[in-house]
């Protein structure tokens, strides 16, 4: 085994969907556990915070130099199993059963390889995807074997392992809807864990991930159970009106989310409002505030989809945030509505 390298002074502009990031004093790309508990060591001999990069689709990370570990999760590979090889899997000795708590569960239920939930049937198909795989590449994947239950979720941007954290969502489908288990490294006792989807905390864009607590959590691989006779959720009616293929009406509601349309540089992820309203957001930043297509300086707001930020070239992370606190207050003011948001701020 090659020994992980240590890069220094890495830029991480072209790590983020949108085009926006400083200088990491230290930098690691991980492919397996191994190699992200010995970025970790490393970061703890240098007295050093550890920030954990995905598929950088949601993140906004100051143009400044970023005095910290910077790790990306590169675990890569999707398993597709059916019949006897579940079994063979399940059989399979690949994990130890661990005793882990996690807030808003008394009783975390963490899964050995040996004792899977997995029904008989000759109609599922259980996948298991790193973390540093592409979401939309892995939605697409499934359904070019035609398999369903995360078809909703194309044109979602982002990592397998960052899906889970704020539980996405789109069309009247959640990846709750079909996630088994997910695999965590716990940063601080350096140990692989488990954990049940019933005990992932999942509510509306929301996870135990999300937790402070729960920050040593780093997730590895994602598991799922899709159907290969399924039907399609249209339960929107964009959706109906556009195809009966449920994928290809979604590639044209959304056609370019993880690379952004041609113009643009990238787009920072989405706004999301708060728990106790339930109307769309996109809804009231376009019918109730106007503010579809607002635009300021080098940052606007996607017209076909007005809950995404896009950088239209050139913007600075302050710029973003700046833009992202003005519609917020518009939104507040105009509907007294607090917005909150799915992006990460890393300054």
């Amino acid at each position: 085994m090659t020994e992980l390298q240590v890069q220094e002074d890495v830029s991480l502009r072209d790590l983020t969907t949108l085009k926006i990031g400083g200088i990491a004093r230290y930098f690691f790309s991980v492919g397996n556990e191994q190699e992200l508990a010995s970025a970790f060591r490393f970061a703890r001999e240098k007295a050093l915070p550890v920030v954990a990069l995905g598929g950088g689709s949601n993140v906004l990370v100051s143009d400044g130099r970023i005095n910290a570990v910077v790790v990306r999760i590169a675990i890569r590979g999707i398993k597709w199993m059916e019949g006897e090889d579940i079994l063979k899997f399940r059989n399979s000795d690949i994990l130890k059963s661990q005793n882990l708590k996690i807030s808003k569960s008394q009783n975390p239920t963490i899964l050995p390889s040996h004792d899977l939930s997995i029904p008989k049937s000759q109609n599922v198909v259980f996948v298991i995807a790193g973390a540093g795989e592409q979401w939309d590449q892995l939605v697409a994947e499934a359904v070019r074997r035609g398999l369903w239950g995360i078809e909703n979720l194309s044109g979602i941007p982002g990592s397998v392992g960052a899906a889970p954290v704020q539980n996405i969502g789109a069309y009247g489908a959640e990846i709750k809807d079909t996630l088994e288990w997910v695999e965590v490294f716990d940063s601080e006792s350096g140990e692989v864990r488990r954990i049940a989807s019933a005990d992932c905390g999942f509510e509306y864009r929301d996870s135990v991930f999300k937790s402070p607590e729960n920050k040593k959590l780093i997730i590895i691989r994602v598991a799922f159970l899709l159907k290969r006779n399924g039907t399609p959720n249209l339960a929107y009616r964009d959706l109906k009106q556009i195809f009966n293929d449920q994928f290809d009406a979604l590639k044209h509601i959304y056609p370019a989310l993880p690379g952004f349309p041609l113009s643009h540089s990238g787009h920072s992820g989405a706004f999301v409002d708060s728990d106790r309203v339930k109307i769309p957001l996109a809804w009231i930043l376009d019918n109730l505030c106007g503010l579809k297509g607002f635009r300021k300086g080098n940052v606007a707001l996607f017209e076909r989809q007005p809950i995404v930020v896009v950088n239209l070239g050139g913007a600075s992370a302050e710029e973003v945030r700046a833009f992202t606190e003005e519609v917020a207050r518009i939104v507040k003011d105009a509907t007294g509505i607090t917005v909150e948001y799915e992006v990460q701020f890393f300054f």
